[in-house]
């Protein structure tokens, strides 16, 4: 009876990754995986989110330069993947409600691992350092979809406001 729960522990840690992982081939040298190749850690699983999450906020999407008036699935779909580009902008105290909005929708709309009842985007304060830098931060919190249990997520970004570039750091769970 204690072998059979010590493999259901041991199958319920490992995860199913998300079918870019599935598709590319890390091994092409290999003929064929063993069934516990093909599945991945909790601690990969995050990381798999925060990589694809880091894509989704540095793709300037196609919105930005286009108009989607009349295309409500086209702005839902892969053709507009990412969010407003931000760099050479100036915000002010209420223009961060409108980042946090996009933030939001890009990744209810492209990041299906994370919980959408769950997220949480909020601007931080402002760091002296940041600010002379025109950079600012962001908390971003959720659950990862994963049975048994969701997974917490918790992530600072730092969106450098110059450029336009997103970094995101994951600060563990929430």
């Amino acid at each position: 009876m204690s072998g059979k729960k010590v493999l259901n522990t041991a199958r319920s840690s490992r995860l199913m990754p998300a079918l870019l992982d599935r598709l590319t081939d890390h091994e092409p040298l290999m003929r064929s995986e063993t069934p516990q190749e093909r599945m991945i850690s909790r601690t990969a699983y995050r990381e798999s989110v925060l990589r694809d999450l880091s894509w989704l906020l540095n793709t300037v999407n196609a919105e930005s330069a286009s108009d989607f008036l009349g295309a409500d699935r086209a702005r839902l779909s892969v053709v507009n993947f990412g969010v407003p580009g931000l760099s050479g902008r100036q915000l002010a105290d209420d223009d961060w409600m409108d980042v946090e909005k996009a933030i939001r929708l890009a990744i209810t709309t492209f990041e299906p691992r994370i919980l959408p009842d769950t997220l949480q985007i909020r601007v931080l304060p402002t760091e002296s350092a940041y600010a002379t830098r025109n950079q600012l931060s962001m908390e971003i919190k959720g659950q990862l979809w994963c049975e048994p249990y969701p997974i917490e997520l918790l992530l600072r970004s730092h969106i450098d406001l110059e450029c336009g570039q997103i970094l995101l750091e994951n600060m563990g769970s929430a």
